[in-house]
This record gives C-alpha cells, sequence and structure tokens, in this order.
C-alpha cells in the first residue's frame, strides 16, 4: 500500500475499540480526511484488529512504555509517543486525536501546519498539572506557562529528527513519573515548553458542563468535539451527544477508503461560544454588555443561562 501524504492516529486498548471506530468514522464522513489512518494498538486481539485492516486502516502494535494505569486513564495513553519516532518520518503531516472525540469537520487546515501544535486545556498552566512545585523549578520550568491538551495535536514531522523526541520523553517520563497528575500529557508539556502553537478552540471544543438540550444544540459546532469528562457519550445513553456517536459508530462499517468524503463546513462563530464557556471570568449578572447582545442575537437561550435580562 502506497504512503499517503498525511496520517491521522488514535490510541486504544481493548476497552477502547468501538472509540476508535466512531473517531474514525467521524473523520471520514465529517472530516474529508484524504490520508492514512492508523490505530496505535495497546494489546488488542489480533481478531478485533481485523476490522480495522479490513477497511484498509494501518495498525501499528505498541510495546507499552509503562505498565502502571490510572483511574482515568489506560497505560495506552503512553503510546502516542512513538509518534515521535524516526519511522513516522515518512507521513510529512501527522494528526493525533484521543478516541473520545466526534469530528464535526473538515481536517485540511491542520495539515497545513508547520512545528507542534496544540489546543490548551482547562488547566490553564503547568503548575496545574503537577506535583512538588520545587523539583519543576529545579528543572528551570515556567510554572506558569501555558498548558497543552495532549488529546489534540498536530505536528509536521520534520521535527522528528533522528528519534530524539522520543527518547526525551522517556527520560522525562522516568524522571518526573511520580510528579505527574495527567502523565503523557504533562510529559509532553515539559518537552515541547516554550515550543508549541496553539490551535484554534474550534479543534478542542469541551462542552463539560453544557450537556443539556437548552444550551447544546446543532448551531454549536466545532470541528472537534472533546468529550474530557468522566461520563462519556457512550456511558450516558441520555446525553444530547449519544445519538451523535451512536450514529457515526454505526456509519464506520460504510467506510470505503478508496472514496473520499467532502469534508463538513463548520460555521466560525462556534469560536465565540467556546472563549465564552472556557472563561472563568463569565459570571451571571446584568453587565454582560456588547457580548451578551451578541450572544443574544444569534442564540437567546445562552444569553439568559448567562444571566441576561431583557
Amino acid at each position: 500500500m502506497k504512503t499517503k501524504k498525511n496520517l491521522l492516529v488514535t490510541a486504544a486498548d481493548k476497552n477502547y475499540i468501538n472509540q476508535a471506530k466512531q473517531l474514525f468514522s467521524s473523520a471520514y464522513w465529517n472530516g474529508g480526511w484524504k490520508g492514512d489512518y492508523m490505530l496505535l494498538s495497546h494489546n488488542i486481539p489480533e481478531k478485533d484488529l481485523d476490522w480495522f485492516r479490513n477497511k484498509g486502516i494501518l495498525i501499528y502494535r505498541c510495546k507499552p512504555i509503562t505498565r502502571k494505569g490510572w483511574k482515568l486513564w489506560s497505560n495506552a495513553a503512553m503510546d502516542r509517543f512513538y509518534l515521535f519516532t524516526p519511522e513516522f518520518k515518512k507521513w510529512e503531516h501527522i494528526i493525533y486525536l484521543d478516541g473520545d472525540i466526534i469530528i464535526r469537520g473538515n481536517l485540511e487546515r491542520l495539515t497545513n501546519l508547520n512545528g507542534f501544535w496544540a489546543a490548551k486545556d482547562g488547566q490553564e498552566t503547568l503548575n496545574n498539572g503537577i506535583r512538588n512545585i520545587k523539583k519543576f523549578l529545579k528543572g528551570g520550568y515556567d510554572l506558569k506557562g501555558k498548558y497543552f491538551n495532549s488529546g489534540v495535536f498536530a505536528f509536521s514531522t520534520d521535527i522528528i529528527n533522528n528519534g530524539e523526541i522520543f527518547k526525551n520523553l522517556n527520560k522525562l517520563w522516568k524522571k518526573y513519573k511520580k510528579e505527574c497528575k495527567f502523565p503523557d500529557q504533562t510529559i509532553l508539556n515539559l518537552y515541547f515548553q516554550n515550543k508549541w502553537k496553539e490551535l484554534s478552540p474550534i479543534y478542542n471544543f469541551c462542552p463539560v458542563n453544557y450537556y443539556y438540550n437548552d444550551i447544546i444544540n446543532d448551531d454549536l459546532n466545532a470541528i472537534i468535539m472533546h468529550f474530557r469528562i468522566p461520563k462519556k457519550p457512550w456511558e450516558n445513553k441520555k446525553s444530547h451527544f449519544y445519538p451523535e456517536w451512536k450514529k457515526y459508530l454505526d456509519k464506520a462499517e460504510g467506510i470505503d477508503l478508496s472514496i473520499i468524503q467532502k469534508g463538513r463546513k463548520v460555521k466560525p462563530l462556534p469560536i465565540m461560544y467556546n472563549k465564552i464557556f472556557q472563561s472563568k471570568k463569565i459570571v451571571r449578572n446584568n453587565s454582560l454588555g456588547k457580548i451578551g447582545l451578541f450572544i443574544k442575537r444569534y442564540n437567546p437561550k445562552i444569553y439568559y443561562y448567562l444571566g441576561g435580562k431583557n
């Protein structure tokens, strides 16, 4: 099989197979993805990998970097480090997405970026992702530096060089693993501090507290919907997003990589919504000002939810 120019990747263990299928399905039907697809397989039985192979999705078997698991994360989370090994230089651009994502729009713009790009995390600064502050200060890290979410990132493979990134990520892991609140994410932030560039919020819209039908609706689009919450759509069938997630899981059977689908366009309006939702400065009062008038015009329900009045 001839290697394509770009690569879309997710990671999964045996408990996240359907999530990987849904991700690739929404990338296929909505993302307009023209490149290769790859699953970073973490101890997934061969019989379960056949579905991906039959669809033309590449399989990369990952040797566990750590044997430790966490309450909210599988140890498969560390497997994304392998993307920085020399064998991935055969592609020009790589996009990594977690399995708890629904892709709603075209991903093409992410293939035109140089360097390492990621979306800012809700934790905001490195300080919120670590323990033992003194140890990191000795390491020369800026604890107030911006902190990105490792569930969505894109990079040009010219940064890989001879695989030094992979080696250094593993060294950092061995040195700081007991001090990381968010294992792979904090390690990636340590390595890429002051090197990464920030993606638009529409590539990492996190509807954490907006699960109600009167707040989230189809007008609140984003290119990538990322469910960074304990209860994922597949765990809560009453979730506003469960029907959408199930739809693309079912449509995974229709993936035919010989036919490229037209990517779905997303309106730019959600950028403003996302900034409003993510901001900790918004309070429910009567002084929403001009931004309140903007919200009221496009979605009165959100306006009143935030405390606006007639």
